[in-house]
């Protein structure tokens, strides 16, 4: 028998048993993410960089609406400055109308037809724009038309004929008020920028303010509505305001008393941007698109882990349970230890018969000499898998015994 084979103590020789799942450290986040499908995690890199840019976009909309940022070019109603048209806003404001901003794209039925708009120098324009001003001035809107990029075809649709005014680059620094629109009632003289210029030609609206050949403003019927046509916005501006009858000029543009006022500060810059520009029905359309990934997400949430555990849940090795009883039985009366350890002498015997190819019923003797001809077994496993312990020292050596050779068993197996 090979001497060299240790007495085994403890646990010494015995491979530890695997960890129980529940101990496991749980997947990373990076390795969850990496155990998604492709096609879904290019789905999500894709909404949340459209999230991520909407939001962006979102509060330098908000910073501009505080007139701070974003703003560009003149006449916009947030601008104190000599180029703005704050002061007319408080001044109709003081005078009981009631005085809003818009910052939205511009549509029909953005605002009360009761409401007069004004849209002073913008800074874009195009045929949409044009086409909603054209719906709301038919359905019976009020628009004020100061300066800015309103050549002959969004004239042409705005009042609905081929007979549109014509600028000239060439201004007036003051204009009188002639006939007897409403828009002039009480007004004599209004002073302007001559280098905004004014109407050379008026086609089928009327003049109320002119200069010698020259109209500083036309007013037309268009269905329903009326629109107001100002070559140059700079009566209206903080600087001019005060000068000549500008003012009172600018209370009957309001369209009556109490008439409330709206002006267009989209086109200022102003106001929301990027996703928040969409239509209203298309953002409703990518919300329930929205909830409806969360919702497959959610119900397939199960599967972006692992599909299985990674490895068997097993019992207790039962080394273990041999040396605790073992410990257990340190603990218990001499007297008592041959009858306690008695069903672990039997299988300690067992194991040894097995593991020498020998009956469980074959006598001491032969277990004994079978075992001197095999390898790897020392004389005292084989001693004390035999004799039946009758003290706590016996017990413990024959548990061990036993132990050493179901792990020796298991490692050949």
């Amino acid at each position: 028998m090979d001497s060299a084979t240790p007495h085994l103590h403890g646990n010494e020789g015995a491979s530890a048993p695997p960890p129980p799942i529940a101990g496991a450290s749980q997947p990373s986040v990076g390795e969850r993410w990496r155990a998604m499908p492709r096609r879904w995690r290019i789905t999500l890199a894709v909404l949340a960089a459209v999230a991520g840019v909407d939001t962006v976009v979102a509060v330098a909309g908000s910073m501009g609406a505080t007139g701070t940022q974003g703003a560009s070019g003149t006449s916009s109603s947030f601008d104190a400055s000599p180029g703005g048209t704050e002061a007319m806003a408080d001044l109709l404001a003081r005078f009981g109308h009631p005085v809003g901003r818009l910052q939205e794209a511009f549509s029909a039925s953005a605002i009360p037809l009761s409401t007069t708009l004004v849209v002073a120098d913008p800074v874009k324009w195009d045929t949409a724009q044009s086409d909603a001003l054209a719906a709301f001035v038919r359905a019976g809107g009020r628009v004020v038309l100061a300066g800015g990029p309103f050549n002959s075809s969004a004239l042409r649709t705005v009042l609905g004929t081929a007979h549109v005014p014509v600028l000239s680059p060439v201004g007036v620094s003051s204009a009188h008020a002639v006939g007897d629109a409403p828009e002039v009632r009480g007004v004599s003289v209004v002073d302007a920028d001559p280098s905004d210029g004014a109407w050379d030609e008026v086609g089928s609206t009327t003049a109320i303010l002119r200069s010698g050949g020259a109209s500083l403003a036309l007013v037309a019927n268009a269905g329903a509505g009326r629109v107001v046509l100002l070559a140059s916005a700079s009566p209206l501006r903080n600087q001019f305001l005060g000068q000549a009858d500008n003012a009172a000029f600018v209370l009957d543009l309001a369209g009556g008393p109490g008439r409330a006022v709206a002006f267009d500060e989209y086109v200022h810059g102003f106001g929301v941007g990027g996703l928040g520009a969409l239509p209203v029905h298309w953002k409703w359309a990518l919300v329930v698109a929205g909830l409806a990934v969360a919702v497959w997400m959610w119900s397939a949430a199960r599967r972006f882990g692992p599909p299985q555990r990674a490895e068997r849940v097993l019992p207790p090795a039962r080394v273990e349970y041999v040396e605790g009883l073992a410990t257990v039985l340190a603990a218990t009366d001499s007297r008592r230890i041959g009858e306690a350890v008695a069903p672990v002498h039997r299988a300690a015997r067992s194991s040894l018969c097995r593991y020498v190819g020998v009956p469980d019923d074959t006598s001491d003797e032969s277990v004994a000499a079978a075992a001197a001809r095999s390898t790897g077994l020392s004389d005292s496993v084989v001693r004390e898998a035999l004799v039946a312990p009758t003290d706590k020292e016996s017990a413990l050596a024959t548990g061990q015994a036993f132990a050493w050779l179901e792990q020796d068993r298991r490692s050949q197996a």
